[in-house]
């Protein structure tokens, strides 16, 4: 597990883990760009934040109508994610990772117009927040 996972989550993070919770796709890519962004291209912490922002790339895919893109943006969230198990400055990357698994599965067998159920959606509890917080 890289060093940085030891710190607490910059309020960036934060912010985009709120967004993808709300299922605001979109939004959690932007500030996630902007968050990976403003680390040095060689901070390990980067692919942390490139492997959430792939999942909600492939979810902001999904959503309008565009299911190969997803599935194509999945896998690479999860090859990102991978090395950040369990923990990663607070964010339980282990279940980011089991999220990816069931959207994999469901996007490969479900019919294209079929939304994505709710409870397959990622709900990640925000580093620092109690668990009853939201």
């Amino acid at each position: 597990m890289p060093e940085p996972c030891s710190r607490p989550a910059p309020p960036l993070l934060r912010q985009a883990l709120d967004e993808l919770n709300q299922g605001l796709w979109f939004q959690c890519h932007e500030t996630l760009e902007d968050l990976w962004k403003s680390h040095p291209k060689d901070a390990p912490e980067r692919d942390l934040y490139k492997g959430i922002l792939m999942l909600a790339v492939g979810l902001y895919h999904d959503g309008r109508g565009h299911r190969l893109g997803a599935l194509r943006k999945l896998p690479r969230a999860v090859e990102l994610l991978a090395p950040y198990t369990p923990v990663c400055q607070g964010v339980d990357v282990a279940e980011l990772l089991a999220c990816c698994a069931r959207l994999l599965g469901f996007l490969a067998s479900a019919p294209l117009e079929s939304p994505i159920p709710p409870p397959l959606l990622p709900r990640i509890a925000l580093p620092g927040a109690s668990p009853n917080a939201h």
